[in-house]
């Protein structure tokens, strides 16, 4: 049907003009023969044939009926609404939910049944079964008179979508599920298309752990977590790997200015030379001349010797003493061996090889089978390019550069990217202690709800309670809201005020809405309190129940210290200050030991890959064996050879040797000299020497 074929409307009810005795009024029931009534319509006797006994309908019982029709529709189509009537609800056993009638002495005062066979009477207000329909329009008129001034009066107070600056804490309060018992704050930090950056507060009730962690989210939709902090006082990397403090890092590595082992220390990387497996070299060296101790493997014969090598500075080899696994002890004369290392203190590799326009020292690290890992140094003469690598050789023959470092300053991956360095880093992100954005911030994330686009929230949140602005889409009709929503602490949504593209400004009730905030533009908690000496700045960061995971700015005024600190507090309300960073230079962790930066950790330790030693370097490291206490070995292995010094103590006695030993494949030791601190010295147990 259309709006054009509604039929004409009743200027006046049929028959208005009828004929005195043409029209009749239709009683209730049946008066006499053929006569019709409202309860039986026209009579049986009325549908007989005369020539049986019936008779013909009255015309003015048609007349009647048409004009007791035509009044009613007359008065619905003028718009009148019927006053209540008590006979009528008798008649009809009381009106129906949804009926609407007017006050019998007031026509524009209406009310509602809200209720099913509903005969009481709404004038009087005391059934609860009528509604007053006109009582309502007054109130909720009222009601949005008075919140609109409200809502003018607050608006200078308000956030604008253009962003700015908050005086209080910023905390995202939005939860969500990703498996059972585990609970994930909505993300709260950066996006830029589809790639986000983001702080995030993570719960584990089952392993009563709770994370702090900081997510970076790729184009391709892969999630990465550079860096994660818990409860328990773990810092980590993406691999779950814990970051190496500086007193950890004392306590466990040597540093280059030399120290105490308190193991065995081998040199296990080997190289290849004709059917001679050799171990790299383990002594001191001077300028172009080395001293040191090696293991070598005759593969063809299964012939193990344990040598000490002098290499003079003509490039000569001299074996003064060698021992092998049979106890034979030989002097040998000069040994020519490239491919080399040449070490300080420590192990370097010399010995060069051209390719194409480089020249390149041969490597120098661990290998087995057919991989390699090692160090190499390669010379450009035509471009004064010097390069200094890491090189991973896999079994399948293919290299990979991991690490290269030129003398042009740049330091470079697998790809050739560059690292990117702390003052770079500065200049170009924003650090965890917070700063200063030059952008606009925006909330661009958005989820669905029925036929609206909604906008994740953008505001402040403080327990279970939240206050914050939203854009809205009503995608059928093209109509756009921007809203202002208090989220009270339980659950209810209020939309004090509510803005449209068409400048219209309405109040609605509650809205449920749940999910994230996204920004583009400067977010800065600058709102502060006291606490002893410190100045502090409210928390900025995410939270749920009573847990929180904030950035947070502090100032001493008597020390001249700014701290930035990242802050984790547990459902005990314990706070772990994970991460300090303050203007004198330091980073610390939660005991406040500075973490090691790559360059302090290259000026005072010596990498697996191997380096210069400027102190000395003894092992003090000791075990017992009977009464005799000895150090812990430092040689050269080969499988399951050792060629190695020790100093072994006689308690009962005071005697203490100082001896080179041999173990063989088969796990004999063989000692082909020792020296006591009486002078002596014994070879392979036959000769006595005194003096020096």
């Amino acid at each position: 049907m259309k709006q054009t074929d509604s039929s004409p409307l009743f200027p006046t009810p049929f028959g208005a003009q009828a004929d005195s005795g043409t029209l009749t009024q239709i009683p209730p029931s049946k008066t006499a023969i053929g006569r019709a009534s409202l309860a039986l319509g026209f009579p049986k006797e009325t549908f007989t044939p005369i020539a049986a006994g019936g008779v013909p309908p009255y015309g003015e019982d048609m007349n009647g009926i048409l004009n007791m029709l035509s009044q009613s529709v007359r008065a619905s189509e003028a718009g009148l609404v019927r006053p209540f009537s008590a006979s009528y609800a008798q008649q009809i056993g009381g009106y129906p939910r949804g009926s609407l009638v007017s006050h019998p002495n007031d026509p524009t005062h209406l009310f509602v049944s809200i209720a099913d066979n509903n005969g009481d009477d709404p004038t009087k207000g005391s059934s609860g079964s009528w509604s007053s329909l006109t009582n309502s329009i007054d109130t909720i008129g009222a009601a949005l008179t008075a919140e609109t001034q409200r809502a003018q009066a607050a608006e200078a107070a308000l956030l604008p979508l253009s962003g700015g600056t908050m005086s209080g804490a910023l905390f995202s309060g939005g939860t969500f599920s990703p498996s059972e018992n585990v609970y994930a704050t909505q993300p709260v930090g950066a996006a830029l298309s589809g790639e986000q950056f983001y702080l995030q507060l993570v719960n584990d009730n089952n392993a009563g752990t709770t994370w702090g962690r900081l997510v970076l989210r790729d184009g391709g939709g892969n999630f990465h977590v550079p860096i994660q902090i818990d409860n328990h006082g773990h810092v980590t990397d993406a691999q779950g790997r814990d970051f190496l403090t500086k007193p950890e890092a004392q306590a466990v590595y040597l540093p280059l200015s030399g120290g105490n082992l308190t193991g065995s220390l081998y040199s296990t990387g080997t190289f290849q030379q004709g059917s001679l497996e050799l171990t790299q070299p383990v002594g001191a060296a001077l300028a172009d001349e080395q001293f040191f101790l090696q293991l070598v493997n005759e593969t063809k014969n299964g012939t193990t010797w344990g040598r000490l090598v002098l290499r003079d500075g003509g490039g000569n080899f001299h074996v003064p003493i060698q021992v092998d696994n049979h106890d034979n002890t030989t002097v040998n004369g000069t040994l020519n061996v490239t491919g080399q290392a040449g070490f300080q203190s420590s192990v370097l590799s010399q010995g060069t090889f051209q390719q194409g326009d480089l020249q390149m020292t041969m490597p120098i690290g661990a290998g087995f089978w057919d991989m390699q890992f090692f160090l190499q140094l390669a010379n450009n003469a035509k471009t004064g390019t010097t390069t200094g690598r890491l090189v991973l050789k896999d079994n399948g023959g293919n290299y990979f550069v991991a690490l290269q470092i030129d003398n042009h300053g740049h330091v470079t991956d697998a790809q050739g990217r560059d690292f990117l360095t702390k003052p770079e880093a500065q200049a170009a992100y924003l650090p965890l202690s917070g700063g200063n954005l030059t952008g606009a911030l925006y909330s661009t994330g958005t989820f669905q709800q029925g036929s609206l686009e909604l906008t994740q929230p953008v505001g402040a949140a403080l327990a279970d309670e939240q206050f914050f602005l939203q854009l809205v889409n009503e995608t059928k009709n093209g109509t756009t809201w921007g809203r202002l929503v208090l989220r009270d602490g339980g659950g209810n949504f209020h939309v004090p005020i509510q803005v449209d593209n068409h400048d219209n400004t309405t109040v609605n009730g509650t809205l449920n809405v749940t999910g994230q905030a996204g920004f583009q533009s400067s977010v800065l908690s600058q709102g502060t309190f006291q606490q002893g000496d410190l100045q502090m700045t409210m928390p900025i960061g995410a939270g749920f129940w009573d847990m929180q995971f904030f950035l947070q700015l502090a100032n001493n005024a008597k020390t001249g210290t700014t701290t930035g600190r990242l802050v984790l507090k547990d459902n005990g309300g314990n706070y772990f200050v994970a991460l300090q960073i303050d203007n004198h230079g330091h980073v610390t962790d939660a005991q406040g030991r500075d973490f090691l930066t790559k360059p302090e950790a290259q000026a005072a330790y010596l990498p697996l890959s191997g380096g210069n030693l400027t102190g000395a370097l003894y092992s003090t490291g000791t075990f017992q064996q009977g009464s005799l206490e000895l150090t812990q070995p430092v040689g050269a292995a080969l499988a399951d050879e050792q060629f190695f010094l020790q100093l072994v103590n006689e308690t009962k006695n005071g005697t203490t040797w100082g001896r080179l030993v041999l173990r063989d494949g088969g796990g004999n030791f063989h000692v082909p000299i020792q020296v006591d601190n009486h002078d002596n010295t014994t070879v392979n147990g036959t000769l006595n020497v005194t003096g020096q």
